[in-house]
């Protein structure tokens, strides 16, 4: 078993040395990670286009999972504001956030009840956004300058590691979902993103987490064909 990396510069060398794509990341120890990032819990999602799709994530994530999919169903918050603009976006306090800025997600009650702080930090390829790594805290208060820079750091060397592998497919933390858009749109005759865009929907009205609510309604479709 590899020895842990005791510093930021250890850390980069292991990502810099290990294998391309997301399967050098996944070889990261990432507690140490959250250490360099004076972070709870960390994320990383892959961008293109449409929504930012989680592949990797601490453990344990403290929530940041379920924050990111969140995001996913109402289509706005900072790892979606990230992905799209490919700027920096920092909370010291998600709870005192102007509703105005991210009005579905700052309208869901369970959003800060678990983690408070976050930072989304874009990840690029040739200038391009193609991810986003979240870094998320469970007080109100954002890392320290030096902890935010090492997060910088660690999302550059994440760019080199994509472009090491642009064509690794990884598992899908969200696998349900695209399955049941993809039963909705062969029961009710719809193309493959206004399904997926109806199934968000519902999951939004009936106030269902992402991962449940697209279990249940596949359970539905399924008894009803």
């Amino acid at each position: 078993m590899r020895t842990p990396s005791r510093s930021l510069a250890g850390l980069l060398a292991d990502l810099a040395h290990g294998p391309g794509g997301l399967a050098g990341l996944g070889q990261i120890d990432d507690a140490q990670m959250r250490a360099v990032g004076e972070a709870d819990a960390l994320a990383f999602s892959l961008y293109a286009g449409g929504r930012p799709e989680a592949v990797w994530w601490t453990r344990p994530d403290h929530g940041a999972l379920d924050l990111e999919d969140a995001q996913y169903v109402v289509g706005e918050g900072p790892t979606v504001e990230a992905a799209e603009t490919g700027r920096p976006v920092l909370v010291p306090d998600i709870c005192h956030m102007p509703q105005r800025r991210w009005p579905l997600l700052l309208a869901d009650p369970d959003v800060g009840t678990k983690l408070r702080a976050l930072i989304a930090l874009p990840v690029h390829v040739e200038g391009e956004p193609v991810g986003v790594l979240a870094a998320y805290r469970r007080v109100p208060d954002l890392p320290s300058r030096e902890a935010i820079r090492a997060l910088k750091a660690i999302a550059r060397e994440i760019g080199s590691l994509l472009e090491r592998a642009p064509l690794e497919v990884p598992m899908l933390h969200r696998a349900v979902v695209h399955q049941a858009a993809g039963v909705l749109a062969d029961a009710c005759g719809l193309g493959l993103e206004e399904a997926a865009d109806q199934l968000l929907a519902q999951i939004f009205a009936a106030r269902l987490g992402l991962i449940d609510g697209s279990r249940r309604i596949l359970r539905q479709l399924r008894a009803q064909h």
